[in-house]
């Protein structure tokens, strides 16, 4: 209980000289194994526990299998089917096996060993669960008619089980059958009346299957019983906001007045009121929100003046940063935002000062290394120090566009063309972007390449009609 993990297994070796008949001490120790994610040790201690004619539920091995490294699955299927040749009657076994194969796409052998689960234990209504998604998962759509067949027989036999019932009519929502899933729905919620877990996830099954008529009616029936009432608020007000209804939305999500769910809510009602042009009511929401959980006033604040930025109140948005930093003096977020907004204004003193604190606060933010390297690079002639920041940045992550654009630049900048180019054109093969295009297009231009430059630009430009980089580039080389 105390997570000494170490210890603890200590603790059980002895326990094993102890007590060698006791198949307690062997749950235990698989289990803390299965924690600790070495699922191979465990099955030796699982095998013990069966050798000692005693039960073990797979079900906590079954969930750590879902993260297992596939470098590991010939190890786990040749220790699984030893075993299951030494216990051939251990359903769970079977049914494990199942699942392992299921993960890494071993389709037929899959289904054959939730087969034999089934078979062993006639009563059990999970191996007949597995094996109906299952079947349901690895056919095609045009087969998947046979799945429903079986999931509509187990049901037969299994009427009480919920997961069943859920993985029946979702399995109808994924082929659109909506009017066999909303008799589904209505027969579920008949024969488990006032249970309130399964009304709410039925609602964000048809929610997400775009029936939002019923999803609204069980999202408020959700919250008449009182039951995940800031969730059933939130996804009312997605539905409002998905029908237009933005004052609905608004009102649903200020229903929701604390609690984890108090955050989210709060920078959606900003939002949606920026979004129909009331930028005053959204940042006054938002000046609400941190007076109600000053604890997120931080977070408050960056959307406050990301709004206030979005709107052209330039000074605005850095009066917030400003007064943010006072209170949170530390936070990279706020110093790398505010160095992005001082990039807008010109404050070259300001962006530098905000991003050599950010990457002294965390030396690893490649982020910040590449901003601040792009930036010198592209305003100043302080070429070979941004190199050394974009090289930072370029190792932490290789394979970033963007770093890969500003090593381009910055070779360009120090007048090494054909480094500049192989940058360039491979940031560009990535990742379509305006900027990339307008960089390229310029070294291509000067190196002498004038048709490829304008194929380059003018490809950027079918899809960036308004972007000021592309023009900015081509009324400089080409007068248009």
């Amino acid at each position: 209980f105390l997570e000494a993990d170490e210890t603890s297994l200590e603790l059980l070796q002895l326990w094993q000289e102890v007590e060698p008949q006791n198949a307690d001490v062997f749950r235990l120790l698989a289990r803390q194994q299965i924690i600790q994610g070495d699922l191979l040790s465990s099955l030796k201690a699982i095998e013990k526990v069966l050798e000692l004619h005693a039960d073990f539920d797979f079900e906590l091995f079954n969930q750590v299998l879902r993260n297992v490294a596939k470098k590991e699955y010939p190890a786990l299927d040749m220790e699984l089917t030893r075993l299951s040749k030494r216990f051939p009657e251990n359903s769970q076994l079977w049914l494990t096996h199942s699942r392992l194969h299921s993960l890494h796409g071993d389709q037929q052998k899959a289904l054959a060993a939730s087969q034999k689960a089934i078979r062993l234990d006639k009563k059990n209504v999970i191996p007949v669960l597995v094996h109906a998604e299952q079947r349901f998962n690895f056919s095609e759509d045009s087969d998947k008619k046979d799945a429903l067949r079986y999931m509509e027989a187990s049901l037969r036999k299994f009427p009480e089980n919920r997961a069943l019932n859920l993985l029946y009519l979702n399995s109808l929502l994924i082929l659109s059958k909506q009017d066999k899933a909303a008799r589904q729905l209505h027969k579920m919620l008949q024969q488990f009346s006032g249970d309130d877990e399964l009304r709410f996830r039925s609602a964000l099954l048809v929610m997400d299957a775009q029936m939002y008529s019923l999803a609204k009616q069980y999202f408020l029936e959700s919250l008449e019983a009182r039951y995940r009432v800031d969730e059933s608020n939130f996804y009312l007000a997605r539905i409002a906001e998905g029908e237009n209804d933005i004052q609905t939305a608004v009102e649903y999500l200020q229903a929701i007045s604390s609690g984890p769910s108090f955050v989210a809510a709060r920078l959606q009602i900003a939002y949606l009121l920026d979004s129909q042009g009331e930028t005053a009511q959204a940042i006054a929401s938002l000046r609400r929100a941190t007076e109600i959980q000053a604890q997120d006033s931080e977070t408050f604040f960056h959307v406050e003046a990301n709004l206030l930025a979005d709107s052209n109140q330039i000074e605005k948005a850095m009066e917030v940063f400003n007064q943010a930093l006072k209170l949170y003096p530390d936070s990279t977020k706020l110093l790398y935002a505010r160095a992005m907004l001082a990039e807008r204004m010109d404050r070259l003193d300001v962006l530098e000062k905000d991003l050599l604190k950010v990457i002294r606060l965390e030396p690893k933010n490649a982020a910040a290394l590449n901003a601040l390297g792009y930036t010198l690079t592209n305003k100043t002639s302080r070429h070979q120090e941004a190199y050394k920041y974009i090289s930072r940045a370029l190792e932490l992550t290789p394979n970033d566009p963007a770093v890969i654009d500003s090593m381009g630049w910055v070779y360009y900048r120090m007048g090494n063309n054909q480094e500049a180019l192989k940058y360039l054109q491979l940031a560009n093969s990535m990742h379509s972007d305006h900027e990339i295009a307008a960089h390229l297009g310029e070294v291509l231009w000067v190196d002498g390449f004038h048709e490829e430059a304008k194929k380059v630009w003018n490809d950027a430009v079918s899809k960036y009609k308004e972007s000021p980089v592309l023009k900015e580039v081509m009324e400089r080389f080409l007068g248009n």
